[in-house]
């Protein structure tokens, strides 16, 4: 369902270079990295949970996604040592187009300097923990770990291509949340975003001595009305995101799932008002009559709830101007 409810027109340059982000919709991977395991481990971890039968599938190498229009990434991080692994399931499912949470930025940064002015492109970081229950070598994130995500950010990416939460609060405001006062895509253009999809104590080894954010790389997965609200993730596409829309939030919801592709979700969520719209059947891995995406997989498109009205839909092209 390509289509879905996008409107083939492009918006004229003046307004697209003067939309807000939180004016716009792109369309992003869950598990972005995943690779079929091997038959034989698929099989065994079958065995073991009948619902490992939906790891039977690989996503296309994050450039090669970009080029499809995709401009948001979901990446599970499993602690090994000091490093960051990304990975599915340790052991069961360990395949991946990109090593670490390096590896992953710098396959992206090298696309980016190949497409200047490209719309922003975000990062959802999901630390997970049950590593270190299947093997040893894996262990629990302290607080030094999660720091060590700017660190990694810092080595790949300036400060000045990545759009931070101070960057989305009201200007002179340290104590607002960082929402509302988000960048133009002109300003926004040829930049990256990073949300960590935290909740518990890894979020709140980061917010921790930063309230608000200041200072700070990553948004948080937030709830609404915590200091450091600004990104909010939102599953189910229901009618409350347009009201979260509305307030000024960025929000990432799913389209759809591998167990449930259905045209009623997708439609619901292309109407919602969210900003990052989460598919398992993207463009260029599936035909056209099954994935999700925008026409002509253009890379994203004006927000129906919190954009023009009169432009509800239509097509942004790249270059940004």
């Amino acid at each position: 369902m390509i289509l879905g409810l996008c409107v083939l027109l492009v918006s004229d340059d003046n307004e697209v270079a003067n939309l807000r982000l939180n004016q716009i919709q792109v369309v992003g991977t869950h598990n972005s990295y995943h690779q079929r395991p091997a038959p034989a481990m698929l099989a065994s971890a079958i065995r073991v949970n009948p619902a490992a039968k939906e790891w039977d599938y690989s996503r296309l190498p994050l450039a090669q996604q970009l080029d499809h229009g995709i401009r948001s990434f979901e990446l599970d991080m499993h602690l090994l040592g000091n490093e960051w692994l990304v990975m599915h399931v340790p052991v069961f499912d360990p395949n991946s187009s990109c090593k670490t949470f390096g590896d992953a930025l710098r396959q992206v940064k090298a696309w980016s300097d190949k497409h200047p002015r490209h719309v922003p492109i975000s990062f959802l970081m999901e630390c997970k923990e049950e590593g270190f229950a299947m093997s040893k070598k894996f262990r629990q994130p302290e607080r030094a770990d999660i720091e060590r995500l700017e660190a990694i950010i810092r080595e790949v990416f300036s400060r000045e291509q990545i759009i931070t939460p101070d960057d989305a609060r009201p200007k002179g405001n340290a104590s607002a949340s960082p929402r509302g006062a988000w960048p133009t895509l002109s300003q926004a253009a040829g930049k990256v975003l990073f949300i960590l999809h935290e909740t518990g104590r890894n979020r709140e080894n980061y917010v921790a001595d930063h309230p608000t954010l200041e200072g700070r790389l990553m948004f948080v997965n937030s709830d609404p009305d915590a200091p450091h609200a600004g990104a909010i993730v939102m599953d189910n596409p229901n009618s409350n995101i347009a009201d979260r829309a509305r307030e000024g939030f960025f929000i990432r919801t799913r389209a759809d799932g591998r167990e449930n592709p259905s045209a009623s979700r997708r439609e619901k969520a292309l109407a919602s008002g969210a900003h990052i719209l989460s598919t398992d059947y993207p463009a260029g891995e599936y035909p056209s009559h099954e994935a999700f995406g925008f026409p002509d997989e253009a890379p994203a498109r004006i927000n129906p709830v919190t954009g023009p009205a009169n432009r509800a839909g239509q097509a942004i092209l790249e270059p940004i101007p």
